[in-house]
C-alpha cells in the first residue's frame, strides 16, 4: 500500500525478470510478446552512462529505434518489469500513429529500420537482422495495403512498393529466419511474385473476412 493525494491506495508489486544482453536482444528483435520490451524510449530507465553515448537525434521521428538496439547491445543485464508503473497517453488524435499511412514513414521509419538492421549486422547479430527484416517486410506489406484506403494512397503505394522491393534479394534468408510464419511467407512470395496478384488475393481475402465477422 502507499499514499497518493492522501488516499491509501493499493499498487501492485511488480514481477521483474533479468535478461542477459543476447536473450533481451532476441526477446527484442523477436517483438516477444512475453516480455514485451518495444521501441519506446518512454517505457525505460538508464544508467547515465549507458545511455550518453547515444543521441537521440532532433527532429526526426522513430529514433527510438536504433537508439534502443543499441544501448541494449551496450547493456550486461536488462532487467524487465511487467507491471504498468508508468501511463502514456498513446490515443492522440494528432499523433504519428494516428495518420495512417504518411510520407514520414518512408522518409524517417523505413530508414531507421534499415540502420536498425544494418547495426545488428555490423555486430555480427545476422540472424536478428534477417529476423528483423522479415518483421519489416510484413509491416511494409500491412502498410502497403492499407494505403488502398486513402485518398493519396497511389502514391504511398508506389514508394513502398519501391522499398520492399530492395528486400528481395535476402528473401529467401528472411523467409528462413526462427519467427517466419509460412503463411506470412507466403504471403510475401506472393507480392514479389505478382503485386497485382497480391491486392486481388488480400481484397477477397479481408472481403470473406468481413463477411465472416459480419454473420458471427
Amino acid at each position: 500500500l502507499t499514499h497518493f493525494q492522501g488516499k491509501r491506495v493499493s499498487v501492485p508489486v511488480p514481477l521483474t525478470h533479468t535478461l542477459s544482453r543476447d536473450e533481451a536482444l532476441q526477446r527484442y528483435i523477436e517483438e516477444d510478446e512475453a516480455l514485451p520490451i518495444q521501441n519506446a524510449a518512454w517505457n525505460k530507465l538508464y544508467k547515465k552512462e549507458l545511455i550518453a553515448p547515444f543521441r537521440y537525434p532532433e527532429h526526426k521521428l522513430y529514433e527510438d529505434m536504433v537508439v534502443t538496439t543499441k544501448v541494449i547491445a551496450a547493456s550486461d543485464k536488462v532487467a524487465f518489469v511487467d507491471t504498468p508503473l508508468y501511463h502514456y497517453i498513446i490515443d492522440r488524435g494528432g499523433s504519428i500513429m494516428n495518420r495512417g499511412v504518411n510520407p514520414r514513414i518512408i522518409s524517417d521509419q523505413i530508414p531507421a529500420y534499415r540502420e536498425k538492421s544494418a547495426f545488428l549486422q555490423s555486430i555480427g547479430k545476422h540472424h536478428l537482422a534477417d529476423t528483423h527484416d522479415y518483421l519489416v517486410l510484413k509491416k511494409l506489406l500491412v502498410l502497403y495495403t492499407e494505403t488502398f484506403r486513402q485518398a493519396d494512397g497511389k502514391q504511398l503505394r508506389r514508394a513502398l512498393k519501391e522499398e520492399m522491393a530492395t528486400y528481395q534479394n535476402g528473401a529467401e534468408r528472411i523467409y528462413n529466419c526462427s519467427i517466419a510464419d509460412p503463411h506470412q511467407t507466403l504471403r510475401m512470395k506472393l507480392f514479389f511474385l505478382h503485386p497485382a496478384l497480391y491486392n486481388a488475393f488480400t481484397a477477397i481475402n479481408n472481403g470473406v473476412l468481413h463477411r465472416i465477422r459480419g454473420i458471427a
